[in-house]
């Protein structure tokens, strides 16, 4: 009956996995241990290294399609497949990726990699003619973010998600809702701002017509955010004051924080240094207090970015460097840690370090090219011009500006505005040592440049 029951695992398990899926109900008619310590013992299941988790078992497909055989035979496969897709949503929910008053939890991303086999098996029972559309809606939300280069395959899942809840003619309001906010940020993400914002916007809407206001100051803060990628700041501050209102009305400190700090960084877009200060230092503070250290380390950042504002580029340096490990114990694939290499970059860049530059913003482009992060690509590819600009390569450097120039604006991205003191003094530099006329050829050439192309140029820099 065990080893049936275990056929419902894709890429392995664990001890509490074992317990919770396939003796949930306390019916083996054995002991559970002593059932695994027999199916090793007999070749018929693996025990693999042990880990924070205790050990991990797996089990050969070819004895896995037949354990899968005997389930569906049991008459209990269903029930089995359910309980599976349920244990795994709740290990999801619990690193915080689909609870607004909840930050992302540090280990959750690399457990979730680990299981993302699972996630996967469980999405694709539930969006199955027995499975459970609602499960399916919760399932891709929290999966969404976990692994490494699956932000297209999450998008897939998300959409899916919706398609199946609508054949089945059923609302699910709040599971709904979440899958559009999570959609809504995987597309903005990979540069489709546009469907980005509409579906955060339908989804605002679902949470305000249910009335539930720390999701609507979430999604508000989410599309301040959201507008401040585009540029737009006018827009950004409206909505973030909105979600700053409605935390300090809930008394969500949290929340409070993490609006602050994008604020924050609408006050460094507007090259106002001082507002911004006083911003992020608030933010902060609020998030020491609760122990929030994704807005900790992005209040970091951003005051790194202050600083570079005022041309203080060693105290920018050293926040960002105060930034990296707070990213990093999240996990080393969130996306924190590539914005602290940019940030690192663009602070060697101002200093005239091109090696050092050259480094950081290596490191974050191939996450940034990875996750098809297309801002963040473009601010790399225009850090690495200026690194060639440094190492006395105006023609290389205006081929890859235009290069960066070109993919940010054909997604509408803003721009990078603490760095765009030394950005313009090194363009002056190459156009000078160029001539107006071969520059402008060069940057022709980089625009019309894929953005593979331009990736693969940026990297071949021997600086």
């Amino acid at each position: 009956m065990l080893f049936t029951r275990l056929g419902v695992f894709l890429g392995g398990w664990t001890l509490d996995a074992t317990a919770q899926v396939c003796n949930a109900a306390g019916d083996l008619p054995g002991d559970m241990l002593d059932g695994l310590q027999a199916l090793v013992d007999h070749s018929l299941i693996q025990q693999n290294a042990m880990n924070e988790g205790g050990p991990r078992f797996t089990m050969l497909e070819t004895l896995r399609e037949y354990a899968l055989e005997r389930l569906d035979a049991s008459g209990e496969a269903e029930a089995v497949r359910r309980q599976h897709a349920e244990y795994f949503l709740a290990l999801a929910d619990a690193g915080g990726s689909s609870n607004p008053r909840q930050y992302l939890q540090p280990g959750w991303l690399d457990r979730m990699e680990t299981e993302y086999d699972n996630l996967r098996a469980a999405l694709t029972w539930s969006q199955s003619v027995t499975g459970s559309a609602e499960l399916g809606l919760r399932l891709a939300v929290g999966m969404t973010g976990a692994g490494s280069d699956n932000w297209s395959e999450a998008r897939n899942w998300l959409e899916s998600a919706l398609a199946h809840a609508d054949a089945e003619g059923m609302g699910y309001p709040q599971a709904r809702a979440k899958v559009l906010w999570k959609l809504g940020e995987v597309l903005a993400h990979q540069g489709d701002y546009a469907a980005g914002q509409a579906h955060m916007a339908h989804s605002l809407r679902l949470f305000q017509e249910l009335g539930d206001l720390p999701w609507s100051a979430f999604l508000l803060e989410g599309l301040g955010w959201l507008a401040r990628e585009q540029g737009d700041a006018t827009t950004a501050r409206a909505l973030l004051e909105e979600s700053l209102a409605l935390f300090r009305e809930l008394g969500d400190e949290s929340g409070m924080a993490a609006a602050l700090v994008t604020l924050g960084q609408v006050a460094v877009m507007q090259e106002d240094a001082a507002w911004a200060t006083a911003l992020l230092e608030e933010g902060l503070a609020l998030s020491r207090e609760v122990g929030n250290l994704e807005s900790m380390g992005w209040a970091l950042n951003h005051l790194g970015h202050v600083a570079q504002l005022r041309g203080e580029y060693g105290r920018a340096r050293r926040l960002h460097e105060e930034s990296l490990p707070l990213f990093r114990e999240i996990d080393e694939q969130y996306a924190g840690v590539a914005e602290a290499h940019r940030d690192l970059g663009e602070t060697a860049l101002a200093e005239g370090d091109a090696a050092l530059a050259t480094t950081h913003f290596t490191e974050a482009l191939q996450w940034f090219r990875r996750f098809r992060w297309l801002a963040g690509v473009s601010w790399c590819l225009a850090g690495l011009a200026g690194v060639a600009a440094l190492n006395e390569e105006p023609e290389r450097a205006a081929w890859l500006w235009a290069a960066a120039e070109a993919l940010r604006q054909s997604i509408g991205a803003r721009e990078a505005p603490a760095s765009r003191a030394t950005r313009e003094r090194l363009i002056a530099q190459a156009r000078e040592q160029l001539g107006e006329a071969a520059f402008a050829a060069a940057w022709e050439k980089g625009q019309a440049a894929s953005t593979e192309q331009a990736i693969a140029e940026a990297l071949a820099t021997d600086g």
